[in-house]
């Protein structure tokens, strides 16, 4: 029977056979191929894996597909009469007392392997040696394989998340935001005072959730937050951030503090708007009593909006992150790629005195003293807004 995996009874369907196994056929074959170059062809093993590698990259469908065949074979288990086959296994001798998930993990560990084994006869060879220029090279081609699989394994899970955000949004249009390319890129809390969202949107928002795709802006607000959020552990935005401190963060609604945490999926955002990463173009914004880190996004033919955030760590990664994706369509920013110059040039023209030490402090991004600086030559509790 085409719909079982045994000729009676329908245990599992020819459909989550597929989902379990993937493409494990092809890298069979694949493998079959490199042992058989490795016995027959007479040719030195880093010179066999130069001509494999190539075939090596169909492992990102199986890669990709991984956690679907684990939550799959979990949902067949269900089956008694599944589960029942699934012990025979365990017993069959020629399983060498491993279980089917032991099985499914082997080949998500197959390359890292063939890198260790290079390197191993790297280590007991010399540059006199024959096969060292190619067994350097298979090294090197093996790494660079690697990267692609776990970038595309990445890419693949972020792809996923869309998915998981669609599920937490209320009032999305019918077309939704899950589409085929689309992946997720950044989470970011932030708060806005914008009145042209608020008169495009007819209602006014002032805690945000921004959730950066790789081809869209979606701006929501969050309609609930955990009471546990709503704690002591609040931080106000004039405070230098804790090194080594986690950028993404939720806002708690009404207050000028930030909370620090990341995206909820038990917690429901109302979509106000999404924005086309084509159409965006971002900058420094206008800071203002209270808030420190604006960004400025502006859309052709309507008021720009500005947005600000809890530390100039996390306005940093949200601008770098817009023009990365920005890139990746094959668009450009005329601003430049520095954040941190339009802080400086608007730091000047607020203080009007000179700040000699101010570009070699701004570069280091990373530090917390930087952070503090900004924060306390940009933000005074009483300051007027800046012009």
């Amino acid at each position: 029977n085409s719909n079982s995996i045994d000729g009676s009874d329908v245990i599992c369907s020819y459909s989550d056979l597929q989902k379990i196994f993937s493409n494990i056929s092809l890298i069979l074959d694949i493998h079959k191929e490199l042992l058989n170059r490795l016995d027959n062809s007479g040719k030195d093993v880093g010179t066999v894996f130069l001509e494999m590698s190539p075939f090596l990259k169909d492992y990102r469908a199986y890669i990709n597909n991984y956690e679907v065949a684990i939550s799959t074979l979990e949902k067949c288990r269900k089956n008694p009469a599944f589960e029942e086959y699934f012990a025979t296994l365990l017993v069959d001798p020629s399983a060498r007392g491993l279980d089917l998930y032991s099985y499914l993990i082997m080949p998500i560990q197959r390359v890292p392997r063939y890198i260790l084994l290079i390197r191993e006869l790297l280590k007991h060879s010399t540059e006199r040696d024959s096969d060292y220029v190619a067994l350097t090279k298979a090294r090197e081609e093996l790494q660079h394989i690697a990267q692609v699989l776990n970038s595309s394994k990445r890419r693949e899970e972020n792809r996923r998340k869309v998915e998981t955000v669609a599920k937490c949004l209320a009032g999305c249009p019918e077309s939704g935001i899950v589409q085929n390319r689309r992946y997720f890129v950044l989470f970011q809390s932030a708060k806005t005072n914008s009145q042209s969202l608020s008169c495009r949107t007819l209602k006014r928002v002032n805690d945000c959730a921004l959730f950066l795709f790789s081809d869209l802006l979606l701006v929501t607000e969050c309609k609930a937050v955990k009471p546990h959020m709503l704690s002591s552990r609040s931080v106000s935005v004039n405070v230098s951030p804790r090194a080594g401190s986690r950028s993404s963060s939720l806002v708690k609604p009404g207050s000028e503090n930030f909370v620090e945490g990341e995206f909820d999926e038990s917690l429901t955002y109302r979509y106000v708007e999404g924005i086309p990463m084509s159409d965006i173009r971002v900058s420094w914004g206008r800071a203002t009593e209270g808030y420190s880190y604006p960004l400025r996004i502006a859309v052709s033919n309507r008021t720009p909006d500005d947005y600000y955030f809890p530390s100039a760590e996390s306005l940093q990664q949200f601008y770098d992150a817009i023009l990365s994706c920005r890139a990746e369509l094959g668009t450009t920013e005329e601003e430049g790629n520095s954040l941190f110059l339009q802080m400086k040039a608007s730091i000047k023209q607020k203080t009007r005195e000179p700040l000699p030490n101010l570009s070699k402090q701004l570069s280091r991004r990373t530090s917390r003293e930087d952070a503090g600086f900004i924060s306390s030559t940009m933000a005074k509790p009483n300051a007027p807004p800046a012009g």
